[in-house]
C-alpha cells in the first residue's frame, strides 16, 4: 500500500495544537512525516496492518518527530528547555510508542529504539533420537 505524506501534514499540525503555526512549517512536518515512514516501514509487520492504522502511525511520529526538532529551535533561541516540552516530548513519545508497539514485528523500548537485547537471546531447542519401530524391506 502506498501512503502519500501531503495529505497527513494537516492530521499532524492538529497534533502540534500546542506549538504556535508560525513556529514549524510544513516542509519540517513533511520531513518528520518521510522520517516516520521510513522508521515505520523498517518495523512494521505487514499482516498485522490497515492503510488507515498506519496512517495513524506515522502521524503519532511525525508529531513526535516534529515537536523534538521544535523544542530544539526553542531551546536554542530561548537558551534552555521549556518546562512544558520535557513534558510534552515524554507524552508525544508515549502516545507513538502505544501506536507502533501493536504492528511492530520488534520490541520496542520506551524511547522508540528497537529492544535489540531481547533480540539476542536464544531459545532452546529439544529434540531426541530413538530406535525406528518401522521396518526396513
Amino acid at each position: 500500500m502506498t501512503i502519500f505524506l501531503e495529505p497527513l501534514i494537516d492530521r499532524v499540525r492538529l497534533g502540534l495544537a500546542a506549538v504556535p503555526q508560525n513556529m514549524i512549517d510544513d516542509p519540517q512536518i513533511y520531513q518528520a512525516l518521510k522520517d516516520s515512514q521510513k522508521f515505520l516501514d523498517q518495523i512494521k509487520d505487514t499482516t498485522r496492518i490497515t492503510e488507515d492504522y498506519e496512517k495513524t502511525c506515522l502521524t503519532m511520529l511525525a508529531v513526535y518527530y516534529a515537536y523534538v526538532g521544535y523544542s530544539s529551535l526553542a531551546t536554542r533561541d530561548l537558551g534552555n528547555v521549556p518546562e512544558a516540552a520535557v513534558l510534552l516530548v515524554d507524552t508525544y513519545r508515549s502516545i507513538a510508542l502505544a501506536f507502533l508497539q501493536p504492528i511492530s514485528v520488534f520490541p520496542l523500548n520506551p524511547d522508540l529504539t528497537i529492544n535489540t537485547a531481547s533480540m539476542t537471546t536464544m531459545r532452546g531447542l529439544a529434540f531426541a533420537m530413538s530406535q525406528s519401530f518401522i521396518e526396513d524391506d
